[in-house]
């Protein structure tokens, strides 16, 4: 037979508490999507410095050759 039992206050207010506590630790980090954007920012700033030296080569190459007018 079905009975009908009184909710205990206290035992809903700390399962409350454990399902944020669990949900914070769980749940998405908002310190990792800016994790993310930095190493994106690194890996930006890595790239620029890698092709700069290259850059100038081409640049001191095309120079050279308006100057003089050699072929390569």
């Amino acid at each position: 037979m079905a009975q009908i039992v009184k909710a205990d206050t206290l035992h809903l207010v700390c399962d409350q508490k454990i399902r944020e506590m669990l949900a914070q630790e769980i749940g998405p980090n908002p310190f990792s999507h800016r994790v993310y954007i930095d190493i994106v920012k690194i890996i930006g700033a890595i790239a620029f410095a890698a092709d700069l030296p290259i850059l100038l080569l081409l640049l001191f190459h095309f120079i050279e050759h308006l100057l003089t007018g050699r072929e390569p």
